[in-house]
């Protein structure tokens, strides 16, 4: 009777020493399963919990994808190009416009940059800036922008450059020359007249080396749109609490301009701030222009006229 019982009991007892044992398998598993969960949290707070001021996380007030802050753990203000639909009449201008000024030779802080996005990166340490870099359109909100150019030290003290905005039909707009302070450096342009909405213009800008031969002065070209703010980049502009903010917001909805016009003023109004100093170099290095990001913001121009900076 006794060996009966116990064959009965026997495959119950085996499969009661099975669970125990699996249990007791399985248990650190789990438990160091949690712990590494615990750990990576831990290193992801630890990560987005910077000291610097400016490390804030994205705002997206209105759910349309785009960040509206100065971005990331890092604190960079960079540039995110406009949607395609706002650069559907990019086709139609015609040739490329150049953002550098050409030649074969010398390092590209001997060239005139336009301060724009554009194709290619351009290298303080080599001349290799000539013809690769090409003006992307860029865009605005203001009447009358501001304009930002990159001009080298010159053979001559006393320069001279033509500003020229053309429409979509190739007519003048605006044709102004304007006396340089003679200083190297980033200057600014302001438009004398107010930009139509929806419609490109060309630009150009050269420096008047030889007024006999304007081919062979250096200039750079670009494209400009004036738009209307649709409700959420309105909401998001009304809703920035401080000039950084709104910048970022420009920034990350491809309005060009006015974004660099605004972190220039901030720059020129705070030149040791150091995290303005950072901005800077964040946002022309987004658009391939880092190399020029140490040369100083110097006033433009002699007398009135479009030159003056605002």
């Amino acid at each position: 009777m006794y060996n009966k019982k116990l064959g009965l009991y026997k495959p119950s007892l085996i499969l009661t020493l099975a669970w125990v044992l699996l249990n007791f398998t399985i248990y650190p598993l789990r438990a160091r399963s949690h712990s590494v969960a615990l750990d990576t949290n831990s290193v992801s707070n630890s990560f987005f919990q910077s000291d610097t001021p400016s490390a804030k996380p994205d705002l997206d007030f209105d759910g349309d994808g785009r960040p509206d802050q100065i971005t990331t753990a890092g604190g960079g203000l960079y540039f995110l190009p406009p949607n395609a639909t706002e650069q559907e009449s990019f086709d139609d201008v015609g040739r490329p416009p150049k953002r550098t000024s050409g030649g074969s030779r010398g390092l590209c802080s001997d060239q005139l940059i336009a301060i724009v996005p554009g194709s290619s990166e351009i290298v303080e340490a080599t001349g290799n800036c000539s013809n690769d870099s090409k003006s992307f359109l860029a865009l605005t909100l203001a009447e009358s922008p501001s304009f930002w150019f990159y001009v080298p030290k010159q053979s001559t003290p006393e320069l001279t450059v033509d500003f020229v905005l053309l429409d979509d039909k190739q007519h003048s707009v605006v044709q102004e020359t304007i006396r340089l302070s003679g200083t190297p450096g980033i200057v600014s342009v302001r438009l004398s007249k107010p930009l139509e909405t929806d419609q490109v213009y060309r630009w150009q800008f050269s420096v008047v080396v030889n007024r006999q031969s304007p081919s062979s002065n250096p200039k750079v070209e670009g494209l400009v749109k004036r738009i209307i703010p649709n409700s959420t980049l309105s909401s998001k502009l009304k809703a920035a609490t401080s000039p950084r903010e709104r910048i970022a917001v420009y920034a990350s909805h491809g309005i060009w301009h006015d974004a660099m016009t605004g972190l220039a003023e901030l720059r020129y109004q705070k030149p040791d701030d150091l995290r303005l100093e950072r901005d800077w170099e964040d946002f022309l290095g987004s658009v391939g222009l880092r190399a020029i990001a140490v040369k100083p913001l110097v006033d433009c121009c002699i007398g009135k006229g479009t030159g003056n900076r605002e």
